[in-house]
């Protein structure tokens, strides 16, 4: 973890740091939740926390809490513009993929999935608008969007300001039923 945070010079600000540990551990304890944890999983997850070995996954989970870790993360990047979110959310995206290659892990673009409000800024990212992804206009989910958010890990909405509460309550909801009721995490920033 510490080799991309100091690839992104996150060690020189403590904010960006602590929402950096925060989504990466999350990113990580999640895996161990959902996945057995395999020689693959445990070795890269030692290698990301610079440990030698953890004896158990019940240790491998508690250093990760102490990092900032959640079993579901909602978190809120503010700040002004040019203060970093983007970075922060560039380099976790990085640490995760790096995490999922050398666990043996698939990551795809849905794994750290980025959206925005507005398609300018959803292009940006190289993602696509919130409400395309969460099928928000749709009347019916059907296989093919719930196979969409098989392997979203992480979902990233940028410019929530925009949205209404609303909104913002129907987009928590349909996120919940494309992953089927399983737990997953989101990171808005504005």
């Amino acid at each position: 973890m510490s080799t991309i945070a100091q690839e992104f010079h996150l060690t020189n600000d403590e904010k960006q740091m602590a929402a950096f540990e925060v989504i990466s551990s999350t990113f990580v304890l999640q895996i161990l939740n959902e996945a057995a944890a395999t020689n693959a999983v445990r070795q890269a997850t030692a290698a990301a926390l610079e440990a030698e070995e953890l004896s158990t996954v019940e240790d491998t989970r508690t250093v990760l809490k102490k990092l900032g870790a959640q079993t579901q993360l909602k978190m809120f990047l503010t700040g002004a513009g040019g203060c970093g979110k983007s970075h922060v959310i560039y380099a976790a995206r990085k640490f995760c993929h790096r995490f999922c290659q050398q666990a043996g892990i698939i990551f795809d673009k849905n794994t750290f999935f980025l959206t925005a409000y507005l398609g300018s800024a959803a292009a940006i990212w190289g993602g696509i608008t919130t409400h395309a992804a969460a099928h928000m206009n749709k009347t019916r989910i059907t296989d093919a969007h719930l196979k969409e958010w098989e392997n979203v890990k992480i979902l990233i909405v940028d410019e929530v300001s925009y949205f209404l509460r609303r909104t913002l309550k129907h987009l928590t909801a349909d996120c919940a039923d494309l992953k089927g009721g399983q737990m997953f995490n989101m990171a808005e920033f504005t």
